[in-house]
């Protein structure tokens, strides 16, 4: 009987049910289509992966708030602007550094009343410190009597508990079996029954089973358990030391801080005017200005839980959210499904179109290639893993942020034979064609192999010249996927669009279809 074989005919598989290929529907709208057919014919198919991205300049000046914290913006230049260096660009909110200059000229006259303050807390603190490293050497003695009286009487207690256990469990063990070979010889002579004997060798069996337990629970102990117990131990009167210097450099510490504090209090007025100009300076800074020339554009803030860059929007110390792209090098952010990009290798060639400029196809080449997934849409559990493409330099007026819409060439398999994913059925796990000789369609079992998002390869049970139909005659019977994983009912995957690749549905009228990469007149 034949079948699919290999990884190629499970991503057949995975393919046909996505194209909606079962059911018992037709390939194409109309009445007309129940009488569409395919030829099947011998060539390359060219193995594709298709994505939608996002166009963005692959070298820009990124734009970032200097601010402590957030703020919000209260002016901004309008996207789009084209700007000359030092032009405005955006002005946050000053209102919370206003408030720390006032707060800063206030703390000069506060600093005569913190000198004596921090006098007294500089004493207080010496008395702290003298009374935790006393609480820290009582608990070195004791966790250093601890591991004594365990290494001289709780270990060799335990290990003698052990092997006593064993021996008992041994005595046992041999008078269990002594028993029953005993009452095997008392049965060859009639005197008890076999299920006598039968339960004098369950409870020998028992026996064994506790003997190799008590021989396995004394071998643990004595190759691990002891030395663990050991090492805690040890472990806990190590850190009762580490405690106790660390006691003695926390006190330390914090004595010299309270010293500073003290000091400090006295440099106070110097300290209150360096704050103050520092305030100062970033109230200054809170008016971005252009550091090149260049066309603004907003940052996406979405991707942070955002929205769309605005007046009123909030920005934190650091966020890039205005760039001034060098629109002369462009490439292309993807998110490819997890089903395919094992299929992509940095280097591998491609194209793209932007619906800008109909007509118009870009070579790309992949530049890199994300080894863990991106963060999920809530929406959906899907995972997809960022991808970036190269585009050759051409000169038309690109601008990022563009939708574009990519094909990456990942294969080619030639002379195979290939039909169209409409053309095959999927039941029970198994895959089969209608072959049309004139009468009544034959239904025919194949074996897949490879798939693009049009076509799949058939390895077996087809030949060159075979003419197939585009639809299933036997539309009343339920569509199954591999493994039973397929939906009940001939609407199963009723037009929907191919699981990977970015596929286009069956053409319309039960016609061959076209796209993924193939060739031209919709062949693969």
């Amino acid at each position: 009987m034949i079948r699919g074989g290999g990884r190629a005919a499970a991503f057949a598989a995975a393919a046909l049910l996505a194209a909606g290929c079962g059911g018992g529907e037709a390939a194409g709208g109309g009445g007309g289509a129940r009488e569409a057919v395919h030829r099947v014919e011998r060539g390359a198919l060219r193995i594709t992966v298709r994505d939608t991205g996002t166009l963005k300049a692959k070298n820009s000046v990124n734009i970032k708030a200097s601010i402590p914290g957030t703020a919000k913006i209260v002016w901004l230049v309008p996207e789009g602007t084209e700007v000359k260096e030092g032009d405005k660009l955006a002005e946050l909110d000053k209102t919370d550094v206003q408030r720390d200059i006032d707060n800063f000229e206030s703390q000069v006259v506060q600093f005569e009343t913190e000198r004596k303050s921090a006098k007294t807390e500089f004493e207080i603190q010496k008395a702290d410190g003298q009374a935790a490293m006393e609480k820290a050497r009582l608990e070195v003695d004791i966790k250093s009597m601890e591991l004594q009286r365990y290494m001289e009487n709780e270990a060799p207690q335990q290990a003698k508990k052990r092997e006593l256990a064993v021996e008992k469990a041994r005595s046992e063990y041999d008078r269990r079996k002594e028993r029953y070979e005993q009452m095997q010889k008392l049965l060859e002579r009639g005197f008890v029954t076999s299920a006598q004997v039968e339960e004098e060798r369950i409870a020998m069996l028992a026996a064994e089973l506790e003997r190799n337990e008590a021989e396995d629970q004394k071998d643990t102990y004595l190759r691990y358990t002891a030395d663990i117990e050991r090492r805690q131990k040890e472990s806990a009167r190590d850190e009762a030391v580490r405690s106790l210097e660390n006691e003695k450099l926390r006190a330390d510490n914090m004595l010299d801080r309270k010293k500073v504090a003290w000091d400090q209090a006295e440099r106070g007025y110097a300290t209150a005017v360096q704050r103050l100009a520092e305030s100062r300076k970033q109230f200054a800074e809170m008016t971005i200005l252009a550091p090149a020339p260049g066309i603004v554009i907003y940052a996406d803030l979405r991707g942070m839980g955002g929205d769309d860059l605005a007046v009123g929007s909030s920005v934190y110390n650091e966020q890039v959210f205005l760039q001034l792209p060098d629109l002369s090098e462009m490439e292309v952010t993807l998110g490819i499904h997890e089903a395919d990009v094992n299929k992509l290798r940095v280097g591998q060639e491609g194209f793209v179109t932007v619906d800008s400029y109909p007509g118009r196809r870009l070579g790309a080449k992949v530049a890199k290639i994300a080894t863990v997934a991106g963060e999920r849409d809530w929406r959906s559990d899907i995972k997809k893993f960022e991808v970036v493409l190269s585009l050759e330099r051409n000169e038309l007026p690109l601008k990022p942020g563009l939708t574009v819409k990519s094909e990456i060439l990942v294969g080619e398999v030639p002379d195979v034979l290939t039909v169209p994913l409409q053309a095959v059925f999927v039941k029970e796990g198994r895959y089969f064609a209608f072959v049309d000789g004139g009468g009544a369609p034959e239904r025919r079992e194949v074996a897949l192999a490879e798939s693009n998002a049009t076509h799949v390869v058939v390895k077996e049970g087809l030949k060159e010249g075979d003419r197939i139909l585009l639809w299933n005659p036997e539309g009343t019977e339920a569509v199954a996927g591999p493994a039973g994983e397929g939906a009940k009912g001939p609407a199963a995957g009723k037009g929907a669009s191919p699981a990977s690749n970015g596929g286009a549905k069956p053409a319309g009228g039960g016609g061959a279809p076209s796209g993924g990469g193939g060739k031209r007149g919709g062949k693969p």
